[in-house]
C-alpha cells in the first residue's frame, strides 16, 4: 500500500464516479416517476393514500441498496436494480433498523456541528435588528463564517452514517442472497 500512487487509483475512481452518478440519475427518475404515479392516485381517490403510502415506504426501502449493488457489481444499470430488489426484500427490516439508526447518528452529529453557526447567525440577526449603527464587526463575521465551514463539515460527515451503513447492509445481503462470505477471503488474505 505504500507504493500506492493516485495515478494508480485514478481509472478506478473515474469509473466508479460515472457508476454513481449513472445509478443516481437512473434511481432519480424511477423515484420521479413512481411518486407521479402515487400522487395521480392520490388525486384521482385520496382513500388510496392509505395503501400507497406505506407501498412507498416499503418501496423505497427496499430500493435502498441500488447504488452500492450497482457500485460494487460489474454488472448493468438494470440488473443492478432487479437484484437490489430481491436483496432488499430479503433484508428489509436491517435495512429499515440500519437506515433508522444511521440517520439518527447523522442528525445527531449535524445538530451538534451546527448549533454553534446558528446561534452564530440568530446573535448577527438580532444586531441587524438592533438600533446600532454597526451591524457586525469584522471579526464576528470571520468567526460566522468559520462556524458555517465546520457546520457544512457537519453535514458531509453526518451524510456518511447513511452511505457507510448502506455499504455495510449491502454486504451482509449479498453474503445472505449469494452465499459470498467475506470472513473467509480476510482469513485466507496471505494465500492472494
Amino acid at each position: 500500500i505504500q507504493e500506492l500512487t493516485f495515478a494508480e487509483l485514478k481509472p478506478y475512481l473515474l469509473k466508479n464516479i460515472g457508476r454513481y452518478l449513472a445509478s443516481f440519475f437512473v434511481l432519480f427518475i424511477i423515484m420521479a416517476v413512481f411518486l407521479a404515479i402515487i400522487g395521480f392516485l392520490a388525486g384521482m381517490l385520496p382513500l388510496t393514500a392509505l395503501i400507497t403510502f406505506p407501498a412507498m415506504i416499503v418501496l423505497l426501502v427496499a430500493v435502498t441498496l441500488f447504488i452500492p449493488t450497482y457500485m460494487f457489481e460489474n454488472v448493468s444499470i438494470f440488473t443492478a436494480f432487479s437484484k437490489s430488489f430481491q436483496m432488499g426484500f430479503a433484508t428489509w427490516g436491517g435495512i429499515f433498523v440500519i437506515s433508522l439508526v444511521m440517520i439518527i447518528i447523522g442528525s445527531i452529529l449535524q445538530g451538534v456541528m451546527s448549533m454553534p453557526y446558528s446561534a452564530m447567525i440568530g446573535v448577527q440577526t438580532i444586531f441587524a435588528l438592533s438600533d446600532t449603527t454597526e451591524v457586525s464587526p469584522s471579526g464576528f463575521n470571520v468567526v460566522t463564517y468559520l462556524l458555517g465551514v465546520i457546520s457544512a463539515y457537519g453535514a458531509l460527515v453526518g451524510n456518511i452514517f447513511f452511505v457507510i451503513g448502506m455499504a455495510y447492509q449491502y454486504s451482509h445481503a449479498a453474503e445472505k442472497m449469494n452465499s459470498v462470505s467475506v470472513v473467509e477471503d480476510i482469513d485466507n488474505f496471505e494465500n492472494f
